[in-house]
């Protein structure tokens, strides 16, 4: 079932559909991390666990952690004096997309708008394939994303967000319920031979897409 927002102008429903996108890299991130260093310890690889332990910690303090504070600041004080506690989009007398602003002035200038361009994640130390903590091209060391079981309407940004949290040379496999044809030629708009995309199994039952950074 889908959930349905009413704004009070098409510019705060723009920025409802862009704190949805937004959030739903955020979630695509964080799994993938999770499921790196998960994967590393499940198959008793010491050190690959602490570097995606370390991975997963600076995504946190430069991604996420940010983006929490940046809510805190800009949208919880707005909701915090509608007594009708009413959500912020469908408030007369609040402007969600004004608040979107402020916490791009907060974030930097980081964009938070929908369908935005995948922004190219910072290199962090990652180890290029050598170090066993999950970014290797062997399909079964890499961390899994799952996209049978997210939502249709934010799928694609959640992919997005995890592809956009892998170093160069790190890599994930998607699982999707269909050839995700849509989803690839989305990516290479976005961004043009950033990865190499390899299938793993095709159907019937799901697809296993490789997707290694370049």
């Amino acid at each position: 079932m889908s959930t349905v927002v009413v704004a009070t102008s098409a510019a705060d429903a723009e920025a409802v559909e862009a704190v949805k996108s937004h959030h739903a890299q955020l979630a695509g991130a964080l799994a993938v991390q999770v499921e790196a260093l998960v994967g590393a310890a499940a198959r008793g690889d010491l050190p690959g666990a602490e570097a995606a332990s370390d991975a997963l910690v600076r995504w946190c303090d430069t991604e996420l952690i940010p983006h929490a504070l940046a809510e805190e600041q800009a949208m919880y004080p707005a909701a915090h004096q509608d007594p009708r506690a009413r959500l912020l989009a469908a408030s007369g007398d609040v402007s969600l997309a004004l608040i979107l602003e402020r916490m791009h002035e907060l974030l930097g200038g980081r964009e938070l708008a929908a369908g935005a361009d995948i922004v190219p994640a910072t290199d962090q130390g990652g180890c290029g394939g050598e170090c066993g903590c999950g970014h290797r091209d062997d399909g079964a060391a890499l961390p899994e994303l799952d996209a049978r079981a997210v939502p249709h309407a934010i799928r694609h940004a959640t992919i997005f967000g995890a592809l956009d949290s892998l170093v160069a040379g790190g890599g994930l496999v998607l699982v999707a319920p269909h050839d995700p044809l849509p989803l690839l030629a989305q990516l290479e708009q976005l961004s043009p031979g950033r990865f190499d995309v390899d299938y793993l199994q095709r159907g019937p039952q799901s697809w296993r897409v490789r997707f290694i950074r370049a």
